[in-house]
């Protein structure tokens, strides 16, 4: 199992008028997203055979039959594709199409981790949302003539 992707550092041209350009920024967490599918399928007692991230092109040629990818825009074609880990959903769905596939998989560690990052993510939406979408109040009394606080 080994998660995909682009991450080699290196300079190319996209084409002759151009001027060059670190390739790194096809994926530039490239470095991370790789280090946490290793941890994420170390994890569930998955191991992991090679990383593309970190290979030349002739290491291509020895990966494993299944592939993971960190993002999937950026797949290397080898080996057949089991999923992605591109947010919390699809790393269960991969994680789960894995557990198919091979004996002793413990996705244990995951689900614990899953239900903390959506508590995190929720709590960090929240902040956000009444920081710079306060909520609107509406006033209202039953005479004919309605009084609005300044602004309203």
């Amino acid at each position: 199992m080994q998660p995909a992707g682009s991450c080699r550092s290196g300079r190319i041209r996209i084409s002759r008028e151009s001027t060059w350009t670190d390739f790194r920024i096809l994926d530039p967490f490239c470095h991370g997203n790789a280090l946490e599918a290793q941890r994420i399928l170390t994890a569930a007692g998955i191991p992991v055979a090679a990383r593309f991230s970190d290979s030349d092109l002739d290491e291509i040629h020895h990966v494993s039959a299944y592939t993971v990818q960190t993002n999937p825009d950026l797949a290397s074609g080898y080996g057949q594709s089991i999923g992605s880990f591109l947010g919390l959903e699809e790393t269960e769905q991969a994680l789960r199409t894995m557990e198919k596939q091979y004996d002793n998989v413990n996705l244990d560690t995951f689900e614990e981790e899953k239900v903390a990052a959506e508590s995190a993510i929720g709590t960090s939406c929240e902040k956000f949302l009444m920081r710079h979408d306060p909520p609107v109040v509406a006033c209202s009394q039953a005479s004919p003539m309605p009084i609005l606080p300044a602004g309203c």
